[in-house]
């Protein structure tokens, strides 16, 4: 992924990104989640694992969500083309893995100086337990350390996108963060 033009801070370790989950979601067991890896580092080493999961989720995105639209030519070209073409089009995300398993992603996309996150999921034998609030608050985490001015949650129309916001609000202030409920938008600067 390109950098946005901005003043950036160096790229930090993994598991720096999870600052933001420990201080908005001190209750949430952070430490049962491994910390991200980045699916362009990933993608390189091509591993079986991580291409099979990139391709599965890319090639069947829900067929309502702008992504299903914008990348529908691509669909048909082989998985190591696929996810290299994603990469050049600004398509990332965090990947979480515990051994060869993948446990959940958190996919987005860059639109200039904005991050756009559109598709989290997390294995169901880890649901229920604040996880994805987690994951979630790290690629927040990401997009801020990496210079962005803006995170979009999704299209700011299902329940986590809510929940998320109304955890982060209490902190918004000190963070020096605006939060838009209504467009799902975090900006980062003033």
């Amino acid at each position: 992924m390109s950098r946005p033009r901005s003043k950036a801070r160096a790229p930090e370790p993994p598991e720096a990104l999870r600052w933001l989950a420990r201080r908005v979601l001190p209750e949430a067991p952070a430490g049962d989640l491994p910390a991200p890896e980045r699916v362009s580092h990933l993608w390189r080493t091509r591993e079986r694992a991580v291409v099979e999961y990139v391709s599965r989720w890319a090639t069947n995105p829900d067929p309502a969500g702008a992504f299903a639209a914008r990348t529908r030519w691509l669909r048909f070209l082989p998985s190591p083309w696929f996810g290299s073409l994603l990469l050049a089009l600004r398509y990332e995300g965090l990947l979480y893995r515990a051994g060869p398993s993948i446990l959940g992603h958190v996919f987005h996309q860059q639109h200039g100086s904005a991050l756009h996150i559109f598709s989290a999921s997390l294995s169901e034998d880890l649901s229920g337990r604040g996880l994805s609030f987690v994951m979630l608050l790290d690629c927040v985490a990401l997009a801020q350390i990496s210079g962005f001015r803006r995170v979009r949650l999704g299209r700011g129309t299902n329940l986590y996108c809510g929940r998320l916001l109304a955890r982060l609000q209490p902190h918004a202030a000190d963070l020096g963060w605006r939060l838009d409920t209504g467009g799902a938008w975090i900006d980062f600067a003033p």
